[in-house]
């Protein structure tokens, strides 16, 4: 198996008597990005929540980077999320009393970064990511783009292996959805991450390296 990147091996899981992964098998190197794609239901989300490390799978594991993904008790779970994983999500789930730059800065935290180092850390990716002018200013006074590009400065922060994302674009309009995904992919080729992207967009597959089908809980395509 590759040490780096992401890998999934016989990736199994269901909803009460309903199948949702069936053995799922994939690999996404390092410095690599893959759209997720399929019909809704399909299992994509289930397979992220998994690779986070958020959902633990009845049966099959998960690697990052070459270290399995615990399935131990949600302590473990997130300790291993806070280090080696980002998230970006539809709507950003920004903290909404927090300013962006605290947005960042408590992930960095969380991740074992001291407040000071965190915050020197939090201003600097806010810099690289546009937003030092806003970093004071609260997710809801900022636009949608602004929100999402802090999302994904919270999300790479910590420089994780791996970048999980789920409709990063989808709440956004075209030109704001065409630039937050110029960013993300911009930042995780620079930091060599592997990036994950479960979407219904065309446009955003187009621009991953691979396309990854599923259907019916199974890879069908890539």
């Amino acid at each position: 198996m590759p040490a780096n990147g992401l890998t999934v091996v016989d990736l199994t899981h269901a909803y009460g008597t309903e199948p949702v992964l069936r053995r799922v098998s994939l690999t996404v190197g390092s410095g690599t990005s893959a759209a997720l794609m399929g019909p809704s239901g399909c299992g994509k989300t289930t397979l992220l929540l998994a690779a986070a490390g958020i959902l633990v799978p009845e049966a099959g594991r998960v690697l990052v980077a070459g270290e399995t993904v615990p399935a131990g008790s949600a302590d473990s779970r997130a300790a291993f999320r806070r280090s080696r994983v980002g998230l970006v999500f539809q709507f950003g789930e920004l903290i909404a009393e927090l300013t962006l730059e605290q947005n960042v800065a408590l992930a960095a935290e969380l991740g074992g970064v001291r407040r000071r180092q965190a915050l020197h850390d939090a201003r600097e990716v806010l810099v690289r990511v546009g937003l030092s002018a806003v970093r004071g200013h609260k997710p809801g006074t900022v636009s949608g783009g602004q929100a999402q590009r802090a999302a994904i400065a919270r999300a790479i922060v910590h420089r994780p292996e791996l970048v999980l994302a789920d409709e990063p674009t989808g709440a956004l309009d075209s030109a704001n959805g065409d630039a937050v995904l110029d960013l993300l992919l911009e930042l995780v080729a620079e930091r060599g991450a592997t990036l994950l992207v479960v979407t219904h967009d065309e446009r955003v597959a187009r621009r991953c390296d691979r396309r990854i089908v599923m259907s019916d809980g199974r890879i069908v395509d890539g």
